[in-house]
């Protein structure tokens, strides 16, 4: 059961993952450069949470196959770390200004 609760949750934030990458390929707002440094150090904290979003979850379920005493355990935790890291793609797609044309 654990299993099946590790592949559905990185389904899940494969999912976030890939809706992100597209909001930001083709709908992502272009700003000028403002001196703002609040909104830059948000930013530097969003691409520093991206990029653990990107590794994390990968890492996590090709290392699966390694863990063999404690794996159920190992699968519940990794599951809860791959929904933590989808709710905040989720926030992260939700408070982005996109530009739909």
């Amino acid at each position: 059961m654990s299993t099946i609760f590790l592949k559905a949750s990185y389904l899940i934030y494969l999912a976030c993952f890939l809706l992100m990458a597209y909001l930001i390929l083709f709908f992502s707002a272009t700003t000028d450069p403002s001196e703002d440094v609040d909104e830059e150090r948000i930013l530097n904290l969003l691409t520093v949470f991206s990029v653990l979003a990107f590794f994390i979850p990968n890492i996590g379920i090709m290392i699966r196959r390694r863990i063999s005493n404690w794996r159920v355990t190992y699968n519940y935790v990794v599951t809860a770390l791959n929904i933590l890291i989808s709710l905040g793609l989720v926030w992260f797609i939700l408070d982005m200004p996109w530009q739909f044309k």
